[in-house]
């Protein structure tokens, strides 16, 4: 048997006392766990294991969510605008035709009829007066309007060449006669209905263009024009085009008399007049920048005349 050196002895005797200063671990004590704490400069912060580790979880699972939910808005979306086109262009052509008339129409009658709710001008007239915010805001909402019936036109195949519209020095010229042939149209109309029908005219608004600035009113003879143009005589008549040439003018017409039926019966039937020329003259052409040119002519006139009135 080999006998312990002193150094193992001594070694023995160092472990033994440890193991007698060490306290003693109570099994019935639950302790928690290690806490490690990182002194920098100025502040002192306690890091603890448990915390960390649902710090990391709640950034992993914060970031997941977010890529998944922007992942499924991003698909709604495509998938949104897919079914949307599919549905557009799986339309018969009774419905596009209907679908364009609401989008067209739809928001220029209601704002017609919630018109009739604002209280009677000195003139006698219903709806709310003309002024530089006003037909700014009719010019940007028929630019909308515009916009989203070409969309619709896109995905069914169709554009504005598709309908005739093309500038040229010749259409212009056009245009000019087409504006005094129907001017003289609607004059002669107006003395005829007021004849057999006395009724104050509701076209004649004196004192409403007062203080109108002048690009206003040329923008307006501009953009609303090429929208009533394009809608009411270059897509109705080109829809309605199988039907016939009466058929078609016909409801052309109608439908502008009836877009400013609260103007009054002599107005509407001068309207009609006015317009029946247009649509027969867009029928023998097949060319809307003549009919713009007139339309545009025929504001600017009747804002001079109801200038030079009220003067």
């Amino acid at each position: 048997m080999v006998q312990p050196t002193g150094a193992s002895r001594l070694a023995q005797r160092q472990i033994e006392r440890q193991r007698r200063q060490a306290p003693v671990a109570d099994p019935n004590v639950r302790h928690p766990p290690s806490v490690r704490v990182r002194r920098w400069p100025g502040l002192t912060q306690t890091e603890s294991p448990v915390v960390k580790d649902m710090t990391q979880t709640f950034m992993v699972v914060l970031t997941v969510g977010g890529l998944i939910s922007a992942g499924a808005w991003h698909y709604w979306r495509n998938l949104k605008r897919q079914s949307m086109r599919s549905f557009i262009r799986r339309l018969s052509p009774r419905g596009e035709f209907i679908l364009v008339m609401l989008v067209g129409f739809g928001p220029i009658i209601t704002f017609q009829l919630l018109s009739l709710l604002q209280p009677a001008r000195s003139g006698g007239s219903a709806g709310p007066a003309v002024s530089n915010a006003a037909l700014v805001a009719g010019v940007i909402g028929a630019l909308a309007l515009l916009a989203a019936v070409l969309r619709i036109g896109k995905l069914r195949g169709w554009s504005l060449a598709t309908l005739g519209f093309r500038v040229s020095w010749r259409g212009a010229a056009a245009g000019v006669l087409l504006f005094v042939v129907a001017q003289l149209a609607e004059s002669g109309a107006g003395r005829s209905v007021q004849a057999v029908h006395p009724q104050p005219n509701n076209l004649d608004v004196a004192g409403t263009v007062a203080g109108i600035a002048l690009p206003v009113i040329l923008l307006s003879a501009l953009v609303i024009p090429i929208l009533e143009e394009v809608l009411e005589a270059g897509y109705m008549i080109h829809s309605l085009q199988s039907f016939g040439l009466w058929p078609a003018v016909l409801a052309s017409a109608s439908l502008r008399a009836l877009i400013h039926w609260q103007q009054g019966i002599n107005a509407a039937l001068m309207i009609f007049v006015w317009s029946l020329i247009l649509a027969l003259a867009y029928w023998r052409w097949r060319r809307l920048f003549p009919l713009v040119v007139a339309h545009a002519l025929t504001i600017l006139y009747a804002v001079w005349y109801v200038s030079r009135r009220a003067a």
